[in-house]
């Protein structure tokens, strides 16, 4: 096959229909390892991922030209894998799908190396794909928790919290006295997730931590445990979290608590009812949120106040909580934002009228459905 069969072949996954992409990509595969960079920089052209999603014809490419790799196989794992260092959207979460359905061991070092990325979005496709490798990615992510950056340790404890092997735990734990506090905070968010007695006394032990989201963090992870657990030590633990200075501390643990159905819930709501009458926004947030579990018609009405705030991040988080509450009389204020100027309000304001049962596009459905 010369050059420029390969780049008709390319043309072909672009602009083809369903047919003639399909034939290409059976084209391009049979070629092997002479089409695995031309078929990257397929992936490469995609940015961003504004420019992936752009249409359909975008993402048919991208998608013909993973599959094309996917079907090399052995041939493209090393120019993949070189592939996760780029700064091209396109180049880095092609190459992690790649690998992942390929399924060869040798991924497995370098997808761990593109958590020092630091993007949320490239752990999380990074972790599905190591948790498929079972026991061949977990020592080298618990080595990764021990000896990587800050954000690869970070990227490695939230991987770990999904693990199914018990040897994660004894390394996650250890992980709380980790010099980085946003690390401790994911070692405690992953050993909730796993749910071992045996991270209870050490995550009680982080209440003396001196960051306000570690302490909340073995909040969350505490009440996660209690939840599958019964262990009187957490109960007395989010009880004393009720005092935090902090108040994301002090809310963690009251939600909790009334999760748990705690005898202290009534206190726990209490606290809650009383961070509604803060004058910070944020604060009434929070407690809102943390008091749903309990439908409070309070928190309600503070979230109806929220919903004008000047800071769109408070008034989208409090439109969306509102459609969590289920209660029809916010139907009328959730309503007024649909011209709001900001266009994550609208789309807050939007779902939460849609999870009411309110179709946004109905103003003979705007009401508050009440007699």
């Amino acid at each position: 096959m010369t050059e420029r069969t390969i780049d008709e072949l390319i043309r072909a996954l672009r602009q083809g229909d369903g047919d003639a992409r399909q034939q290409a990509v059976e084209a391009l595969a049979a070629m092997g390892q002479g089409a695995v960079e031309p078929l990257i920089d397929a992936l490469r052209s995609f940015a961003t991922y504004e420019a992936y999603a752009a249409s359909e014809i975008t993402t048919n490419f991208f998608h013909a030209a993973e599959q094309a790799l996917i079907e090399i196989g052995s041939a493209a794992v090393s120019p993949l894998a070189q592939a996760l260092g780029e700064a091209s959207w396109g180049a880095v979460h092609g190459a992690i799908y790649c690998l992942g359905e390929i399924g060869d061991v040798r991924a497995v070092q370098p997808l761990i190396e593109a958590l020092d990325k630091d993007d949320v979005n490239v752990t999380t496709d990074v972790g599905e794909v190591l948790l498929r490798f079972e026991e061949m990615a977990l020592r080298p992510l618990i080595y990764a928790l021990q000896q990587q950056g800050a954000a690869g340790r970070r990227g490695a404890a939230f991987i770990l919290g999904s693990a199914r092997d018990p040897l994660a735990t004894p390394s996650l734990i250890e992980a709380l006295n980790d010099a980085d506090a946003n690390v401790r905070a994911a070692a405690a968010n992953a050993l909730g997730q796993r749910k071992d007695a045996r991270a209870i006394e050490p995550l009680i032990a982080l209440q003396a931590d001196e960051e306000p989201a570690v302490r909340e963090a073995a909040m969350r992870a505490l009440g996660e445990i209690g939840q599958a657990l019964e262990s009187p030590q957490i109960g007395r633990a989010l009880v004393q979290g009720l005092y935090d200075r902090d108040w994301g501390t002090r809310q963690s643990a009251a939600e909790m608590l009334i999760r748990l159905n705690s005898p202290y819930a009534e206190s726990a709501r209490w606290t809650l009812l009383c961070d509604l009458q803060q004058q910070d926004a944020e604060v009434q947030l929070g407690a809102a949120w943390s008091l749903l579990p309990t439908k409070d018609h309070q928190a309600v009405v503070t979230l109806e106040g929220l919903l004008t705030a000047a800071d769109v991040r408070v008034s989208s988080s409090a439109a969306l909580a509102l459609g969590e509450y289920e209660d029809r009389r916010a139907v009328p204020a959730l309503t007024a934002l649909l011209d709001h100027a900001d266009e994550q309000v609208r789309h807050a304001a939007q779902a939460a009228l849609r999870k009411l049962g309110a179709d946004p596009d109905d103003d003979s459905q705007n009401d508050t459905g009440l007699a």
